[in-house]
């Protein structure tokens, strides 16, 4: 959506090819940290994280716990795109034409101010989950479903129902499945043994080290966030069980490490998805420029930023 909005404005101040990359570049390079502040923030990987823990956080409690440290994770990234890809033509808003194009667009239509509506109801029951304790799941599909209804939403239709692709549902059943296995037969445990220390740090700044550098080294070359943490938050959460620490904490720095995390655009949907037209078809090589510094954010705020701030608000004792 947003992709779309600077669409236009590319085209309206007629930026170079290279500099349109980089703008779409920044579109979905700051929305890999920016969907880590909401727990609705992700479509799927937010909620899944918690589901490999089998722990459960509010919809506030979430903005609580990951709040802070999306929005630093977030202010760095724009820091570091803006130093690392300069313009390299004077950029010029053609605000007249725009406004011309928005003003042929005309006002909200019938459709347009439905949606509105059942999103930002959504939204307020999203954010009132610790009243009535429905899972998001339930309120997005619950909101789908109303907007398929006739009188009150015929927006979508059976087209759009056809369009959800039952293949990833099916990779997600399995990515979960994979956790909860490995914690029946045992094979977390024996994961934790063969690739890390026999022994936690007892440190916690030491521990959410060890835990950040091998999440990202796991991800490196596995590539998939899901296929990471179905691996190594039940791994880790197997390898602290003894050290006291909250599972929550555990869950939340392995998650950070991966969802805040690449160096290819393989190595992440939201990059990977703008890797083509959409984004302004912006190259591996630029990818890997933004990613490999990328990395030190990751470090900085699971060691100086969320260990801190859960010690503040008392997540982490």
């Amino acid at each position: 959506m947003i992709m779309s909005v600077m669409a236009i404005m590319i085209k309206a101040m007629k930026l170079p090819p290279k500099d349109a990359a980089n703008v779409g570049l920044a579109v979905f390079a700051s929305s890999v940290p920016v969907s880590f502040i909401l727990l609705t923030g992700d479509s799927m990987i937010n909620t899944i994280a918690l589901g490999f823990a089998n722990v459960q956080a509010s919809w506030l409690k979430w903005i609580l716990y990951m709040g802070v440290p999306g929005v630093v994770a977030s202010l760095l990234t724009f820091l570091l795109q803006w130093s690392l890809f300069r313009p390299t033509a004077k950029v010029e808003v053609r605000k007249d034409e725009i406004r011309e194009q928005l003003t042929a667009l005309g006002g909200l239509t019938r459709n347009e101010k439905v949606v509105l509506f059942w999103v930002v109801l959504a939204v307020i029951v999203w954010a009132t989950d610790f009243v009535h304790h429905i899972h998001p799941a339930w309120v997005a599909i619950g909101c789908a479903i109303l907007l398929s209804l006739p009188r009150i939403g015929d927006v979508l239709k059976p087209p759009d129902w056809a369009k959800v692709n039952i293949g990833t549902l099916f990779f997600l059943t399995a990515a979960l499945g994979i956790g909860t296995v490995g914690g029946v037969t045992g094979m977390n445990k024996w994961v934790a043994g063969l690739v890390l220390p026999s022994h936690a740090p007892s440190n916690i700044f030491m521990l959410a080290l060890l835990l950040t550098a091998a999440t990202v080294v796991i991800h490196f070359f596995l590539g998939s966030v899901l296929a990471v943490m179905g691996i190594v938050i039940p791994t880790m959460l197997a390898f602290t069980a003894g050290t006291g620490v909250n599972p929550l904490v555990v869950t939340l720095l392995v998650y950070t490490s991966v969802a805040c995390h690449f160096f290819l655009p393989f190595h992440h949907m939201n990059v990977l998805v703008g890797a083509g037209e959409a984004g302004g078809k912006y190259s591996d090589g630029e990818v890997l420029k933004l990613g490999l510094p990328m990395t030190l954010i990751v470090f900085f705020v699971t060691l100086c930023v969320e260990i801190p701030w859960w010690k503040l608000i008392g997540l982490l004792k």
